[in-house]
């Protein structure tokens, strides 16, 4: 897999460096049914987010109510999707994480004893790490619906090949690697609102890639903004 990375340039196969991301391709109020909105398509992954609500989940007094995510991979997505119609495993495990990633972002007691309910849908997928852009797709959603938040969440991930660490792998990189680390990151307040690791990296490696997932995530953050911007000047201009 080496031969993909040249050691006198230090670029990767599809021509990147090291450090760069793929630049992504979002929208937001691409789904007419919900109240936010948003898509987001990164190489040849691409997800569509709908956020629905505040809708009551309990009968009791709560001052504070709830972000409910829900992660799913359309049947066409990936070449390995079971066709029994159910949630996988993982597919759970990424609902929690984005409920995780999220919350923390979102002023809860704007809607007192109610949920937010975020529902990502991978149309595609040919890259590992569909749930960092599924937590990004899901925050432009949130802002598309008005809902209050503290800040934008935007995720990003990095894995070590060899002794390199490489932003935002594509699916051999990841394959190949001995360990990814994704980041969610909340810029303006400097937070971590999610953080996942697999495989093993020495203490120092850790906090590089950390740093280099954060710097991602602040400039997909830039991004961000500037795709909400341009809506909201398009509804200004009627």
């Amino acid at each position: 897999f080496f031969s993909g990375l040249f050691a006198h340039t230090m670029k990767r196969a599809d021509g990147r460096v090291l450090g760069q991301f793929r630049t992504p391709f979002m929208d937001t109020s691409v789904v007419s049914q919900a109240r936010g909105s948003a898509y987001y398509e990164v190489g040849a992954t691409k997800v569509i987010c709908s956020v629905f609500g505040p809708r009551p989940y309990t009968s009791e007094f709560a001052e504070s109510g709830r972000v409910y995510c829900e992660f799913r991979r359309a049947p066409f997505a990936t070449a390995t999707r079971p066709q029994t119609g159910r949630a996988t495993e993982d597919e759970k495990e990424k609902s929690v994480i984005m409920a995780q990633a999220l919350e923390t972002a979102v002023i809860l007691d704007r809607f007192p004893k109610s949920q937010m309910e975020v529902h990502a849908l991978v149309l595609e997928s040919n890259n590992c790490d569909d749930l960092a852009m599924a937590i990004t797709c899901a925050s432009l959603a949130l802002s598309d619906a008005g809902v209050e938040m503290y800040d934008l969440v935007a995720a990003c991930s990095a894995c070590q090949l060899g002794e390199h660490l490489l932003l935002d792998p594509t699916d051999d990189e990841a394959a190949n690697s001995t360990m990814s680390l994704t980041v969610a990151y909340m810029t303006s307040l400097s937070e971590v609102t999610h953080l996942q690791l697999c495989g093993e990296i020495e203490a120092g490696q850790f906090h590089k890639a950390a740093d280099l997932c954060i710097a991602g995530a602040c400039e997909i953050r830039s991004l961000m903004e500037k795709c909400l911007l341009k809506k909201f000047q398009q509804i200004a201009a009627g």
